[in-house]
């Protein structure tokens, strides 16, 4: 009997059509902060690293603080999600709503930012709370920021369908070639609609992020009763491992 997702897995947050969104919006930020705001990742991280080693190396401090600033807004970023996650859980709204919201507020302001440095670092902040925030498709990991963490999961499911013949795993490789798909079409649309907006082509993402927060409200009602069980199961094994 082959291997299928759990009906209890397919939450609204965890869709097609919210990983569609996020991932083209992810695509976008990363070709608006880079070309856009002075050639600094929002997303790939990696990147501010090399270019902020390369700054301690010379000895320039202008460059050190270009790369380091947005790196900390990031691991903040990252901090911040984790905090909403676990104080809102009971809201009205669900929590990764709220991430949503704090991203459509981050992002809008950019625009009327001239510091491209407090720009870039705004949507590094950005781009970390989503990619903390939304970590899973169909109950499979998966990044919308960035792209090496789901070519890897593409081709060793590619692997294990070669090995086993066992069709599934050929879905899930397809699965992650169509979230690498969406994030090449945000890098795409940022890259045409940012030679006739400019600096407001960071609204485009806006926009999506705002559709996947209305698209939220129609997610099953049992997935934060699903999350807090999940919660409860890992606090429970944690304990009796101890």
């Amino acid at each position: 009997m082959k291997v299928s997702i759990r009906t209890s897995q397919k939450q609204m947050s965890e869709s097609y059509w919210i990983a569609f969104l996020i991932t083209i919006s992810g695509g976008l930020q990363d070709v608006y902060s880079y070309f856009v705001r002075g050639h600094v990742f929002a997303n790939a991280q990696t990147g501010n690293i090399i270019f902020l080693a390369m700054g301690i190396a010379d000895r320039n401090l202008e460059q050190i603080i270009r790369y380091l600033i947005p790196l900390a807004f990031f691991m903040s970023g990252i901090l911040i999600a984790q905090l909403i996650r676990m104080r809102l859980h009971h809201k009205r709204l669900h929590w990764r709503q709220w991430i949503l919201l704090l991203e459509i507020l981050l992002l809008a302001v950019v625009p009327f930012i001239q510091s491209d440095l407090i720009a870039n670092s705004l949507i590094s902040m950005s781009c970390a709370i989503q990619v903390q925030s939304f970590r899973k498709i169909h109950g499979h990991p998966f990044a919308s920021t960035m792209c090496i963490g789901n070519m890897r999961n593409m081709m060793d499911n590619l692997a294990m369908f070669i090995h086993t013949k066992d069709q599934i795993y050929l879905k899930y490789s397809a699965g992650y070639l169509r979230i690498i798909f969406y994030f090449i079409l945000g890098c795409l649309l940022g890259g045409l609609l940012m030679i006739k907006m400019g600096i407001y082509t960071i609204m485009i993402s806006v926009l999506l992020l705002f559709a996947a927060f209305i698209m939220m409200f129609y997610h099953s009602e049992s997935e934060e009763l699903k999350e807090l069980e999940n919660e409860y199961s890992n606090f429970t094994k944690h304990s009796n491992e101890q």
